[in-house]
């Protein structure tokens, strides 16, 4: 007489759906039985596999897991590369921490991803080592946070490392992530929450003024406006347009012309400052002289000159005159000896790197000054 036992099949199933493209879906589903088997079927494709496991040693406890991945231009619930190095790219903002399976069924393993305000709108990436410095691997994982299913160990394919891209899943603070394992006593994992090291190179043009477009280049930098604050001196810029390879702004008005610091802020943390030479956007408020004579010296006050004397073009009546010294407040000033006069209310016009300046200032040239030595000209009279 022959007794048959019957056991009950637990499974673990992972569909895996892949269209890009328009390519064919791909299916993927991973069983376990109760005597620690391993199918595989792609498709119409089956493979089996046994896991490296100690005899006798239960299946997971969960009857029934699904976790199904979709990547295709509307959606993607998680996206999985395999590690190819290039570490020294890579900032760690978390870890890496290690995990050692311990018991002869499935371990619990409660842990916290934490990041600070404004890096969650980096790109994040965690990478999950198996055998970490020759430890045994666990032969089971499954990756949960708050309670959303993330991997498990068939991401490990062909490869003891591999990662998740994890951008715009964690909120500032704390955020709650489960790990289980299964495997030999001693079998360690680890894993590192990381981003791409923000590498800001340059500002061009590197002179501008008032309202025109600067543009920052660098590398790996944040896709999103927010994660930016940017600087002029002490006066807020506008940000117009940012990629992971440049950011443009707008240079603020009220400020001085010359050397400009500008100082970048992404994610709350301050970078490297990097300058640029500022245009003025001059104006004039006045003169110090109403009426005046040739080859004499003047004043006028405003606003936005360039500190180099320079770089400040001066006409009085469309006679260039001779600029002795300049703050960014006055410029101290000569008018030649061979300007025509007499001309009432003639304009005083000033440029300052090729910037007119605003503002409507007159003064008069009335008379020549004759010098000891110096005869009037003989028109006849006698």
């Amino acid at each position: 007489m022959s007794t048959v036992r019957t056991t009950a099949t637990t499974t673990l199933a992972l569909s895996l759906a892949l269209s890009l493209g328009g390519a064919p879906v791909l299916a993927e589903t991973i069983n376990y039985n109760s005597q620690g088997a391993k199918t595989t079927t792609y498709g119409t494709t089956t493979q089996s596999t046994t896991p490296a496991r100690r005899s006798g040693t239960p299946a997971p406890a969960t009857t029934t897991t699904t976790t199904t991945k979709t990547t295709n231009t509307a959606t993607t619930a998680t996206t999985t590369t395999k590690s190819t190095g290039g570490s020294a790219d890579l900032v760690a903002l978390q870890g890496p921490k290690q995990i050692i399976h311990s018991g002869a069924t499935w371990k619990e393993n409660a842990t916290y991803l934490n990041i600070k305000q404004g890096q969650e709108i980096l790109p994040l990436t965690m990478t999950i080592t198996n055998g970490v410095n020759g430890a045994s691997k666990v032969t089971g994982l499954r990756i949960m946070l708050n309670g959303r299913k993330l991997a498990n160990e068939t991401y490990f394919r062909g490869t003891d490392k591999f990662s998740i891209d994890m951008s715009g899943l964690l909120s500032a603070g704390d955020t709650q992530m489960a790990m289980q394992t299964f495997g030999p006593a001693g079998a360690t994992i680890s894993w590192v929450l990381t981003t791409g090291k923000i590498k800001v190179s340059e500002i061009k043009p590197d002179t501008a003024g008032p309202g025109d477009k600067l543009t920052i280049t660098g590398k790996n930098l944040p896709k999103m406006a927010s994660a930016y604050q940017i600087f002029v001196g002490k006066v807020a810029a506008t940000i117009k347009a940012v990629t992971d390879k440049q950011i443009d702004f707008i240079v603020p008005s009220g400020l001085d012309g010359g050397k400009q610091t500008v100082t970048l802020y992404i994610a709350g943390v301050k970078c490297d400052p990097l300058y640029f030479k500022m245009k003025s956007s001059p104006e004039i408020t006045g003169v110090n002289m109403i009426e005046t004579t040739p080859a004499s010296p003047f004043t006028i006050s405003g606003k936005g000159f360039s500190t180099k004397a320079s770089e400040n073009v001066v006409t009085v009546g469309g006679t260039t005159c001779t600029v002795t010294s300049a703050s960014a407040t006055s410029l101290e000033c000569f008018i030649p000896d061979s300007i025509q006069c007499p001309q009432r209310d003639i304009a005083v016009q000033v440029k300052t790197n090729g910037t007119e300046a605003k503002g409507n200032v007159t003064m008069c040239v009335t008379m020549r000054t004759i010098r000891s030595g110096e005869s009037l000209p003989n028109d006849g009279i006698h």
